[in-house]
């Protein structure tokens, strides 16, 4: 009786044990890799481009790889220890880039010489400066495009998120193009930006385009010529975004202008570059200190209205005027930094100043005034900072 009582018991057990075992998920089979070389991909990357050290990221595209006979500008080629036949994109990659350098034979053709050429998500790069030294260290010309991609790239992000710009919002790609002589900036700037210049031009809008001089007599450093870029390149990014226009010639100056500075401030810790016509009337403005002088101002009751201001475009504004701009921008990216993206679409629509605050701030442009002098005596140091 007690053998047939355990008999059943085990039984029981193992037929629980083996339903058990049926309801779960069975596990899946090893796979089973036949090409050790290319994990049965059918392609490696290219020993030939690899070579070169160019970095694959951010980059969609490189002269330098697009060239490269043995992959025909892919970076891969064909694995030849295994018969896997390599997917449909290397063949789309080839004929992308063979399309991209007709694009940018344009441009070699109009220079007359062959020049370096990168691309990234955001930006396009043409970039023809030997010798680049960042700190202190000698790069390539190779080298100094791929750096100058990357920092562009750490840019726009930073661009987007201060102002909360999408993916949708961007019109297009910005065209940088920087020179180590004077006669190319001149024939680049007339052709690309659509203005005669010898140091640095811009063109607008929808298809913004940078082009740039290395005049080391007064970029004295490598880091100026960083800061002079990224300083127009925000003036191009914010005519980009949301609709294509750019707030400096409709009375938007300020943000334009202001925005371009805080960059330069806070990546820089101080003002060098600016774009308009009274460059040269910059004097103690110049490489001031901006900060303190703002604040000075405003305790002796001697800064400029906020009215005054914010009703300029960019090329019509002084050296004073840019300053306080600047501390204006300032206030709105730090006190209410969420309120920055609809100010400037507001701006890029033409609405008018006071109605912008009163819907952002809910105050009267009068009220904005006094609020941004109460931060700046709270907040701005009479010190001189310390650079980073």
């Amino acid at each position: 009786m007690l053998s047939s009582l355990l008999f059943a018991l085990v039984s029981l057990t193992t037929s629980s044990v083996h339903g058990y075992l049926q309801g779960l998920p069975e596990e899946p089979a090893p796979v089973v890799v036949k090409c050790p070389t290319c994990t049965d991909r059918g392609y490696v990357d290219c020993r030939q481009c690899n070579a070169s050290e160019c970095s694959h990221e951010p980059v969609v595209f490189c002269s330098l790889i697009a060239a490269c006979k043995a992959c025909e500008g892919a970076g891969r080629e064909e694995c030849t220890r295994c018969d896997a036949e390599p997917d449909q994109t290397m063949t789309e990659r080839k004929l992308a880039v063979a399309k991209w350098r007709m694009q940018r034979a344009e441009v070699d053709e109009f220079m007359e010489r062959e020049l370096v050429h990168v691309e990234s998500e955001h930006f396009t790069l043409t970039y023809d400066i030997k010798g680049l030294k960042p700190a202190r260290k000698k790069m390539d010309i190779h080298g100094g495009a791929h750096l100058y991609l990357e920092r562009l790239e750490a840019f726009h992000r930073i661009f987007s998120k201060d102002l909360a710009v999408e993916k949708k919002d961007w019109f297009g790609k910005t065209q940088v193009m920087m020179w180590r002589s004077a006669g190319d900036q001149v024939r680049a700037s007339l052709k690309y930006t659509r203005q005669e210049s010898d140091t640095a031009s811009k063109l607008m809008g929808g298809a913004p385009v940078v082009s740039i001089y290395y005049d080391k007599s007064h970029l004295h450093e490598e880091f100026e010529l960083h800061q002079a870029v990224l300083h127009h390149v925000a003036h191009c990014l914010l005519s980009n975004c949301f609709d294509g226009i750019w707030p400096g010639n409709i009375r938007g100056g300020w943000i334009d202008g202001g925005l371009a500075h805080a960059y330069e401030v806070d990546l820089f810790d101080g003002v060098r570059h600016y774009c308009y016509v009274e460059s040269d009337t910059m004097g103690d403005f110049k490489f001031g200190a901006w900060e303190r002088t703002v604040l000075s101002e405003v305790k002796r009751g001697k800064e400029l209205s906020f009215l005054d201001v914010t009703s300029r475009n960019t090329a019509d504004m002084t050296p004073e005027q840019h300053m306080f701009a600047w501390s204006f921008v300032d206030y709105v990216r730090k006190a209410h930094p969420k309120q920055l993206s609809p100010l400037a679409r507001g701006i890029k629509q033409k609405q008018p100043i006071a109605a912008l605050t009163k819907e952002l701030f809910s105050m009267s442009p009068f009220e904005f005034h006094e609020a941004w002098k109460a931060w700046v005596e709270e907040t701005y140091s009479p010190r001189k900072k310390k650079k980073k």
